[in-house]
């Protein structure tokens, strides 16, 4: 987000994927909220077992904020070498999570 490289994009939409999915829709839903902290847990875990961290500057081995960091994301081909291949990984993460609540 914004080029900052904390949580990769790919995690932070699959969060708010789970939190609209299984959140709670009203105050004081503690049951819920606990619900979709596990869910976000669980997925974290597993997204960290395929890739090693969620950390977006860990994943690309580069920082975009720096001119530098864009040629090497650029000419090495990152979007689809390392974004791509994360949010298809968080998709398939997601659908897992969601076949194992059927």
């Amino acid at each position: 987000m914004g080029r900052l490289q904390d949580t990769c994009g790919a995690v932070t939409g699959a969060c708010l994927v789970l939190g609209l999915r299984y959140g709670h829709s009203t105050a004081g839903d503690a049951e819920g909220k606990e619900r979709v902290y596990a869910l976000v847990q669980d997925f974290h875990r597993r997204f960290v077992e395929s890739h090693g961290t969620t950390r977006c500057r860990d994943l690309l081995g580069c920082d975009i904020q720096t001119d530098e960091g864009r040629r090497k994301f650029s000419d090495n081909g990152l979007s689809k070498a390392v974004c791509l291949v994360c949010v298809r990984s968080a998709d398939r993460i997601l659908g897992e999570i969601e076949r194992s609540l059927l």
